[in-house]
C-alpha cells in the first residue's frame, strides 16, 4: 500500500455532501472511482460503487453517516461501518488515502 492523492481539500466535497472521484494510481496505474465524502468536518472515502444497486455513492445523497446511491427509488445505502477517514495533510491542502 502507498499514500496517494485523493483531492485538493479545496476540490473537496462541503459539508453534509458528497463527491464522486475518479483517480489511476501513480504507482500501480490501475483506475479507481470512489466516493469523498465530509461528515462533521472529518473526510471519509469509501467505493463509490453501491454493491447491491451499482449505484454511484458519490453521486447519491448524504444523511448523516449514511450515503445513499443515486438510482432513483433505491433502497440501497452504505452504512458508516464501511466509511475510513482520510489522513488530512494540512501543510499540503491535500487529501491522502491509503491504496
Amino acid at each position: 500500500m502507498s499514500t496517494v492523492k485523493i483531492s485538493e481539500i479545496s476540490d473537496a466535497p462541503k459539508e453534509g455532501k458528497g463527491r464522486q472521484i475518479h483517480l489511476r494510481h501513480p504507482y500501480t496505474e490501475i483506475d479507481y472511482i470512489l466516493g469523498l465524502f465530509q461528515v462533521e468536518g472529518k473526510y471519509y472515502c469509501i467505493t463509490d460503487l453501491c454493491k447491491s444497486c451499482e449505484g454511484s455513492l458519490g453521486k447519491g445523497i448524504l444523511r448523516g453517516m449514511f450515503a445513499f446511491s443515486n438510482k432513483e427509488q433505491s433502497e440501497c445505502l452504505a452504512s458508516n461501518t464501511l466509511l475510513r477517514q482520510l489522513a488530512l495533510h494540512s501543510q499540503s491542502n491535500q487529501l491522502s488515502h491509503c491504496l
